[in-house]
């Protein structure tokens, strides 16, 4: 049985989303700054607000393409992003809210027919696993 571990590093701030959505393009072959920059219809006045559909089709690229795990959608970068704006219900000015996230990348693993086990964890987790207390959820990231 094989599992899909993805982290993906969402930020809700106008300026740490630009850094993120500029961070992310340094991967080698998995550039999507082109792909989001040119959606303009979905880039508000406050800057881009893609970050969760930007992370789930960055983390299904890199899956997909680098882990061997071929269900997942294959789409071109530009139409996933623009697929999952739609299905996250994100908002231009507002972006993607927490629960709007988890409720679309869980889909999106359904979809690609996978067993989904999605959850945030850090302080702003909205809820955790079977026995395990949320508050052990809702503890800083640090990065290694």
């Amino acid at each position: 049985m094989k599992f899909i571990v993805l982290v993906l590093a969402l930020t809700f701030q106008n300026s740490a989303a630009f850094a993120y959505d500029d961070a992310i393009n340094f991967q080698p072959n998995l550039n999507l700054y082109g792909d989001a920059s040119s959606l303009t219809d979905l880039i508000g006045t406050r800057g881009s607000q893609l970050c969760a559909p930007v992370s789930i089709t960055h983390g299904f690229q890199y899956l997909r393409d680098t882990v061997g795990f071929k269900s997942l959608p294959g789409d071109p970068a530009k139409d996933r992003i623009r697929q999952l704006y739609a299905k996250c219900g994100t908002d231009k000015e507002r972006g993607t809210r927490y629960h709007q996230t988890q409720s679309c990348l869980r889909e999106s693993l359904k979809e690609a027919g996978y067993k989904p086990w999605v959850y945030i964890v850090g302080p702003h987790a909205i809820n955790a696993p079977d026995g395990i207390a949320l508050s052990s959820m809702r503890h800083p990231l640090t990065m290694i």
